[in-house]
């Protein structure tokens, strides 16, 4: 696994053109591609989780993996989400992976706390060795893809992620994490134990839609939207 040619793109749909866009954002700003094999990200906003778009994606490309391309979406449980994506990785092979944030993640009114929760999403999309990594604008509930400000910030995450951080000479930077590959593991297992029994992958819907928005383990309190329901 290797993301050394990962780049950081944005979405856009407001009223400057791509052109005058990249004047303002500057002349290496990349644009969300249009076309995809498979738009995972809609399996997201359905509701389902990770083990759940994994096998939505498979059952998808019916075994016709090679050059495929697929839209991710990722939320800011960087551990999960960056397990999800390498088992994507190992299970296809080289397809062409780009991750979005999970607008799920985000919260109306709260522009600030927005910008960390989307360069997060970025982090996890990086660490999972996504081809492209798209960060949202973090005021896109309120103002969708056409704040040029919010275009400009969420390039300035990818320059940072790109050139800063070190990432992009990284082969495989988490390898041997002990506590990405223990969610690996539990993928796995679960990927394994669906392929052994009966029923469809809407009957996992409402155990999904509950760990979307609630606990990520029984032991867990319930689930702390920072700004929304606590430390406000």
């Amino acid at each position: 696994m290797t993301n050394t040619d990962w780049h950081g793109c944005i979405r856009w749909e407001g009223h400057l053109t791509r052109d005058e866009l990249g004047v303002v954002c500057g002349q290496d700003v990349h644009f969300l591609p249009s076309d995809f094999t498979v738009d995972a990200s809609a399996f997201r906003r359905e509701g389902y989780g990770p083990v759940s778009e994994i096998l939505l994606i498979l059952e998808a490309l019916e075994g016709r993996a090679a050059g495929a391309s697929l839209l991710v979406a990722v939320s800011t449980r960087i551990i999960v989400e960056t397990a999800k994506l390498r088992v994507l990785r190992a299970l296809l092979g080289p397809v062409d992976i780009t991750s979005i944030g999970d607008e799920r993640d985000l919260a109306r009114s709260d522009g600030g706390t927005n910008r960390v929760r989307t360069t997060l999403q970025a982090v996890a999309g990086v660490w999972g060795g996504a081809d492209r990594v798209c960060v949202l604008p973090h005021n896109v509930l309120e103002r969708g893809f056409e704040d040029a400000d919010a275009a400009r910030h969420a390039l300035a995450v990818t320059r940072l992620l790109r050139f800063e951080c070190g990432f992009r000479g990284m082969t495989d930077g988490l390898e041997g994490a002990e506590a990405v590959e223990i969610e690996e593991a539990r993928i796995y297992n679960e990927i394994d134990v669906w392929k052994n029994r009966s029923g469809t992958l809407s009957d996992r819907l409402p155990r999904d839609r509950a760990w979307l928005a609630g606990p990520r383990r029984p032991q867990d309190e319930a689930r702390v939207i920072t700004g929304v329901n606590k430390y406000t």
